[in-house]
């Protein structure tokens, strides 16, 4: 079994060039004991990219080439 890339994938969303909303950050003056990387998903282009290069599907390979399709193309 493995995690295939689908074969019908497009290109990579390419951002937009007008902001879709204004970036708002908050600091509160709480300060964490560790990292907690709230920040990596800024907007919805990365939302976009992250679901675009984490989708798979799940195939069977036999040893003679043949492919299998076990599970669509999903993103979990």
């Amino acid at each position: 079994m493995c995690k295939v890339v689908p074969a019908d994938r497009l290109e990579p969303p390419q951002p937009s060039i007008v902001p879709t909303a204004p970036r708002i950050e908050e600091n509160l003056g709480r300060k964490t004991p560790a990292r907690t990387y709230t920040n990596l998903l800024t907007n919805a282009h990365d939302e976009a990219l992250f679901e675009y290069y984490l989708t798979s599907a799940l195939e069977r390979v036999h040893l003679t080439g043949e492919r299998e399709l076990l599970v669509p193309p999903s993103f979990n």
